[in-house]
């Protein structure tokens, strides 16, 4: 979840994997966006996909307004990846993700931002290889922690002059 000082919308981030059974590791995935907005109950008359934030023992829309509209997850971008997308991770106002054997950010562009429909668009800035599975990635500053499935911990450095991702530091045993 997260919002910019530009963009007074909330959004909320999913990773998703197309699990297969004749792949042993996915090789598909999606970056969900969702906006966070509040509205009546029911369907949208622009066609969006739309969730309720519901409370289930209140039975009352989470975070509701004053005038006691509830707030509810729309749909407003959907990005394919190539691999399961396992961490995901807010980093400078753009976004971190564990994409297989790559950590992936993504800049977010809200209403307007260069897609193709005139909409909102996440788009990739910058990588690092070198994983075998990305499973966590944590942040402090410009540093990255990945840990990776086999090959234990790596320390990235995001250099922005430069836009690249390098890594600085890695545990050589296998854990």
């Amino acid at each position: 979840s997260s919002s910019s000082s530009s963009d007074k919308t909330e959004y909320i981030v999913l990773g998703t994997a197309y699990a297969l059974d004749d792949e042993p590791e996915p090789t598909r995935g999606r970056l969900l966006v969702f906006a966070v907005e509040g509205g009546n109950v029911g369907g949208n008359q622009d066609g969006s996909m739309a969730m309720d934030l519901v409370d289930e023992e209140e039975g009352e829309g989470r975070n509701s307004s004053a005038a006691g509209i509830p707030r509810r997850l729309v749909l407003i971008r959907e990005n394919e990846t190539r691999g399961a997308v396992y961490s995901l991770e807010p980093f400078h106002g753009m976004l971190l993700a564990g994409v297989n054997s790559k950590t992936q950010l993504y800049k977010w562009s809200p209403g307007g931002g260069g897609g193709s429909d005139g909409t909102a668009e996440l788009k990739s800035v910058c990588g690092h290889h070198g994983h075998i599975l990305a499973l966590y990635i944590r942040s402090h500053g410009d540093f990255i922690i990945v840990g990776d499935l086999m090959k234990s911990v790596s320390l990235l450095a995001y250099r922005p002059l430069e836009n690249t991702i390098d890594e600085i530091a890695r545990d050589y045993n296998a854990m």
